[in-house]
């Protein structure tokens, strides 16, 4: 949406699935 790249480093560090399907 934004910064992918920030976008993806915080979901991963999260480690959320759901989060990690709205990324994809």
């Amino acid at each position: 949406m934004v910064n992918n790249s920030v976008i993806e480093i915080f979901v991963g560090d999260l480690s959320n699935t759901e989060y990690d399907a709205v990324v994809i």
